[in-house]
C-alpha cells in the first residue's frame, strides 16, 4: 500500500473516532504539508460547537502502518529527535499510529506526549536522533477525556516552567488532577495513564510541573462497622485496587 494511501485511511479513521464525540471536531490534513503536525482536535463545552464555548485544541500527527496482523495492546514507533523538540515547544502534541490491515480494517494506537514525557524520551535518547518507543491500544469512549487532560496539562507544562530547576525550589504544596466522566473507568485509566504532578510555590499561584506518576496500586479507605449489637470488631475496610485484582482488608478499631 503507498504512502498516500495509508495517510488517507489513517486520518479518515481518526476523524472518524472524533466525530463520534459531540463536543469534538477535527482539523486534518491529509496533504502531508507540515511534516511534523497533521492538524488538530477541537474541544468545546456545547454541542454548538460555536467559538464561545471553545475550551481549546490537542495538535496531532497521525501515522499509517501497513501490517499482516494487528499488534495486541500495545506496538513500538520511533520518534525523531527534531520532531520531539519541536513538539515541546508547542506544549506537547498527541501522537497516532494506526495499523492498517486493508480500507476496512484498523486499528489505533496513540501516546501522549506532553513536555514532562518529551522531555524524559529526549533525555534517553542521549546523542542518538531517534527512539522507539511504546504506543497503547486506544480505547475510542477514552479520546475525548485523553483531550481534556491533554489540553489541562499542556495549559501547566510550558516550556519555560519545564526547564526550572525542581531541586531549587521550595514548594509550599502538592497537586495531581485528572479529569473524567462517567463512560470510563476512573481507576483503570488512572493504572493506563498515569499522573501529573505539579508543585505550588509560596504566595504565588502558579503550578509548576515536576513529574510523571505511574500509578500501579491504589488504596481506599471506607468507613464500616462490622460486629454485633453490643460490640463494634472492625471500623473501617482498606481497599487496594490493582490493574489486574482488587482486595479487601478490614480494619480494627483503635480503643479495642
Amino acid at each position: 500500500m503507498n504512502s498516500n494511501r495509508l495517510e488517507s485511511i489513517s486520518v479518515r479513521e481518526i476523524g472518524r473516532i472524533v466525530d463520534k464525540f459531540e463536543l469534538m471536531r477535527h482539523f486534518l490534513d491529509t496533504n502531508d504539508k507540515t511534516p511534523i503536525w497533521d492538524g488538530e482536535i477541537w474541544l468545546y463545552s456545547n454541542k454548538k460547537q460555536s467559538n464561545d464555548y471553545f475550551k481549546g485544541k490537542v495538535p496531532v500527527q497521525i501515522k499509517g502502518a501497513s501490517v499482516d496482523k494487528f499488534s495486541l495492546k500495545s506496538r513500538k514507533y520511533k520518534l525523531v529527535k527534531s520532531h520531539l523538540k519541536a513538539y515541546l515547544k508547542d506544549n506537547g502534541i498527541i501522537f497516532f499510529v494506526v495499523e492498517i490491515l486493508d480500507s476496512d480494517r484498523v486499528k489505533v494506537f496513540f501516546k501522549t506526549l506532553l513536555p514532562i514525557d518529551i522531555e524524559a524520551i529526549l533525555k534517553d535518547m542521549g546523542e542518538n536522533n531517534s527512539k522507539l518507543e511504546k504506543f497503547y491500544e486506544l480505547k475510542e469512549q477514552e479520546l475525548e477525556v485523553l483531550c481534556r487532560n491533554f489540553i489541562k496539562d499542556s495549559g501547566k507544562q510550558n516550556y519555560k516552567n519545564i526547564q526550572l530547576d525542581k531541586s531549587k525550589i521550595n514548594f509550599k504544596s502538592y497537586s495531581t488532577t485528572i479529569i473524567g466522566n462517567e463512560k470510563i473507568d476512573f481507576d483503570q485509566y488512572m493504572f493506563n495513564h498515569g499522573l501529573y504532578l505539579y508543585g505550588k510555590i509560596q504566595d504565588y499561584g502558579i503550578e509548576i510541573p515536576i513529574k510523571k506518576l505511574i500509578i500501579d496500586t491504589k488504596y481506599e479507605q471506607v468507613a464500616v462497622n462490622i460486629g454485633t449489637k453490643t460490640k463494634i470488631y472492625y471500623d473501617y475496610l482498606i481497599i487496594k485496587k490493582t490493574r489486574m485484582k482488587q482486595t479487601y482488608h478490614l480494619g480494627i478499631v483503635s480503643n479495642l
